[in-house]
């Protein structure tokens, strides 16, 4: 038995130091495991080839899309995200349309919303309607806004002010808005400084920290990060707010030109 076979067996992690000094030489290895190991050997092959230029594992990993069990289709999506400069936006788009869970969509559908040009933004918008998942249409939402589609951006920021106190959907549109990253969200942002809902509630308590996230105290905190600001408060670090500090971001955002 080999080294690397006997490291993916034991499911030791030397395997992906093994798998990264073999290189080509490895994939002929792993690949014939892939037909006998049970699914959490399979991904944790899969995995290994994360340290292999994906140009040769391509094979071996995109088979793995087509597995039966979905931590190994989940581990051959991290591996591509992980090398997606050696995946053409051709491929991914094929991907898209191959791969049949929500999730596995959504993260394709953030890679090319990073890719995707305006003119290429149809490759998106099928995926973004009442037909699909409602987490499919979300993330096609969010990237053809950072694409820059204007009435997705219209679309995102009336899902962004519609955010009430569900953690869930809140700490999922906070994840859309760190996605985009662009300037034209400040405005939509701005808004949110007078909404003091509480959405996360913090435990255990500790001494100097509040008990909960407000939306108005986050919206603090992305709103330093699009406009690259410092303030005369700490911004980092999560605290309640006080008015005056609110006041303050308020002012700064709403005299922000972009």
């Amino acid at each position: 038995m080999s080294p690397l076979t006997k490291a993916i067996l034991e499911r030791d992690v030397l395997a992906n130091e093994l798998a990264r000094s073999m290189g080509i030489n490895a994939i002929t290895e792993l690949s014939s495991l892939m037909h006998e190991a049970n699914s959490t050997t399979r991904a944790f092959i899969v995995n290994a080839t994360q340290y292999i230029e994906l140009a040769i594992s391509h094979e071996l990993v995109f088979k793995a899309l087509d597995d039966e069990d979905i931590n190994v289709v989940h581990t051959a999506v991290t591996v591509i995200e992980q090398q997606q400069a050696s995946v053409s936006t051709d491929l991914l788009i094929g991907l898209l349309e191959k791969l049949e869970t929500p999730d596995t969509k959504n993260r394709i559908i953030l890679l090319l919303g990073q890719r995707l040009k305006l003119d290429e933004a149809t490759n998106l918008e099928k995926y973004c309607t009442v037909n699909q998942p409602q987490s499919v249409a979300l993330h096609s939402m969010a990237a053809l806004a950072k694409i820059g589609v204007e009435q997705r951006r219209k679309q995102f920021v009336t899902y962004l002010l519609s955010i009430k106190s569900n953690a869930t959907a809140f700490n999922e549109m906070v994840t859309f808005t760190e996605y985009i990253n662009q300037a034209w969200l400040v405005p939509s942002l701005k808004l949110l400084l007078n909404n003091k809902e509480e959405v996360q509630f913090l435990s255990p308590q500790l001494l100097g920290c509040p008990s909960a996230i407000r939306i108005c105290d986050k919206a603090v905190q992305l709103i330093a990060i699009l406009l690259k600001t410092k303030f005369s408060f700490n911004t980092v670090r999560h605290v309640n707010f006080t008015d005056e500090q609110l006041a303050e971001v308020n002012l700064i955002a709403s005299n922000y030109q972009y």
